[in-house]
C-alpha cells in the first residue's frame, strides 16, 4: 500500500488540493514510465521501484541541496524537497505532473547559483507550454498578443523572461554574436550552446531554438535527428523551421513524433541567395498567394505557431485570420497574433537595422560611455579607487 495523498502532497510540497478538475491545482499521476532520475540528495545507493521495477538509482553529488527529480520523457514530473527518503519495493508513489514542483528551472540544466554573477532568485511560476501558447488564440482571435524577443545567453534570458511569452533562440546569433555575413555559417553546436543557456537562465516563457541552415532540409528523417538531438541536448520546448508548403511533410513528421514546431514563411533568411536579399515579400499577386497558402499548409501540417515575416500587410493579416493557430509577426502586422524581435535590435545595439525595427533603447551608446569612462580612470589612476582594493585590516 502506497502513501496518502496528503502525504504524497506534504512530501511533494504542495498545500492544495489534487483534483484535476480544479484550475491552478496540479495532478498527481502514477509514476509507471520514470526514465531519468537527477538531482542527488536521497540515500547513497538506494534504488525507486514502483511495482517491484528499479526505475533510477539516486547518487550524492558535492554541492547539491536535498531533493530529487524525477522525469517523465522530458518533463519534470517531482522535485522532492524533503528528501533524504526511504522507499521499499512495496511502496507506490504518485508525484505531480507539473513543471511547477521544481522550483528554479524546468529543465534539468540549472545556474549554479553559488557561482553565478547572475544570482537567479527561484520563482514560483510554472513554465508556458506549447497547448497554452495555442490557446492563447480562441475563435480565431488573440485577446492578450503574445510577445516574443530573442535570447542568446543565460544573463539575457534572467532580464526578458518575466516581461515574454516565447524566447527565440534565433540563428540571427550567427550575425548578432559571431559577426557572421548571414545565418548560413550557423552550425546545430551553436544553437545547442546558446539553447541550453537560455533554458537555464529562464523559468517561465516558452523556449524555442531555430533550426540552423542544411540541418532539416533533406528530409523529415535529418529534420527528426537534429531537432531531437537539440531538444534534448537543450531541454528547449520545440523548433522553429523556415520554409512553407515544401516543408509540410517534415513539420507533420515532426509533430507527429512529439516534436512542437514553429514555422516561419514570408522573409525567409535562409533563402536569402534564393530570394536576392532581404527586401519585403509579397509585392506581386502570386507571391501574396503563395505565402499565404504556405502559412496555410504548415498550419495544416501541424505547427503550433507561424512566424511571418518581412511582408506587405494584407498578407499577415489575411493568413493571420486563415489559420487557427497564432502568427507572430515581424515586420508584417500589428494584427498579428503576436510579434518578435531581435532584442539587440530593439535595444539599440546596432546603428543599422530593419524598418521594421523599432528601438525601445540606447544600449550602445550607455556601452561606449561607460568604456570611455573607464579607459580615462584607468588612465589617470583613479580606478580602482579605496572602494575596490584589499587592504591588510
Amino acid at each position: 500500500n502506497g502513501p496518502t495523498s496528503s502525504m504524497v502532497r506534504t512530501l511533494a510540497g504542495w498545500p492544495g488540493k489534487t483534483s484535476p478538475k480544479r484550475p491552478g491545482f496540479p495532478r498527481f499521476v502514477r509514476a509507471r514510465q520514470i526514465t531519468q532520475v537527477c538531482h542527488p540528495g536521497l540515500v547513497p545507493g538506494r534504488s525507486f521501484l514502483h511495482s517491484g521495477r528499479t526505475v533510477g538509482e539516486e547518487k550524492p553529488g558535492p554541492g547539491t541541496s536535498p531533493g530529487l527529480t524525477l522525469l517523465v520523457g522530458s518533463a519534470h514530473v517531482a522535485h522532492f524537497l524533503s528528501a533524504p527518503i526511504d522507499c521499499t519495493p512495496e511502496e507506490r508513489f504518485y508525484f505531480r505532473q507539473t513543471a511547477a514542483t521544481h522550483p528554479a528551472m524546468s529543465t534539468t540544466y540549472q545556474l549554479d547559483t553559488s557561482t553565478s554573477r547572475a544570482h537567479p532568485t527561484p520563482q514560483p511560476m510554472r513554465r508556458l507550454t506549447v497547448p497554452e501558447i495555442m490557446r492563447r488564440k480562441f475563435e480565431g482571435k488573440t485577446e492578450q498578443p503574445l510577445v516574443m524577443l530573442t535570447a542568446y545567453t543565460a544573463r539575457q534570458a534572467q532580464l526578458l523572461d518575466r516581461h515574454c511569452d516565447i524566447l527565440l533562440v534565433g540563428d540571427s546569433l550567427g550575425q548578432v554574436v559571431y559577426g557572421l555575413p548571414s545565418t548560413l555559417q550557423v552550425t546545430l553546436e551553436m544553437m545547442i550552446a546558446h539553447g541550453a543557456a537560455v533554458v537555464r537562465g529562464s523559468y517561465h516563457s516558452l523556449v524555442i531554438v531555430d533550426m540552423p541552415f542544411a540541418t532539416y532540409e533533406q528530409s523529415p528523417q535529418q529534420a527528426y535527428a537534429s531537432a531531437a538531438r537539440v531538444m534534448a541536448e537543450t531541454g528547449c520546448a520545440g523548433v522553429k523551421l523556415e520554409g512553407g508548403a515544401a516543408m509540410a511533410e517534415t513539420i507533420a513528421f515532426l509533430a507527429q513524433r512529439g516534436i512542437p514546431v514553429m514555422a516561419h514563411v514570408g522573409l525567409t533568411p535562409q533563402a536569402v541567395n534564393a530570394l536576392g536579399g532581404y527586401g519585403a515579400r509579397g509585392k506581386t499577386q502570386q507571391e501574396h498567394e503563395k505565402i499565404v497558402a504556405d502559412g496555410q499548409a504548415v498550419a495544416k501540417a501541424g505547427a503550433f505557431a507561424v512566424v511571418i515575416e518581412g511582408v506587405v500587410e494584407p498578407i499577415a493579416v489575411a493568413l493571420t485570420r486563415s489559420i487557427d493557430v497564432p502568427t507572430i509577426g515581424i515586420g508584417a502586422s500589428a494584427q498579428c497574433d503576436g510579434q518578435v524581435l531581435v532584442t539587440e535590435d530593439m535595444l539599440g545595439m546596432f546603428e543599422r537595422v530593419p524598418r521594421f525595427v523599432k528601438r525601445y533603447g540606447t544600449i550602445a551608446d550607455e556601452i561606449t560611455a561607460a568604456a570611455e569612462l573607464y579607459a580615462k580612470e584607468v588612465r589617470d589612476r583613479s580606478f580602482p579607487g579605496p572602494e575596490q582594493i584589499y587592504s591588510l585590516e
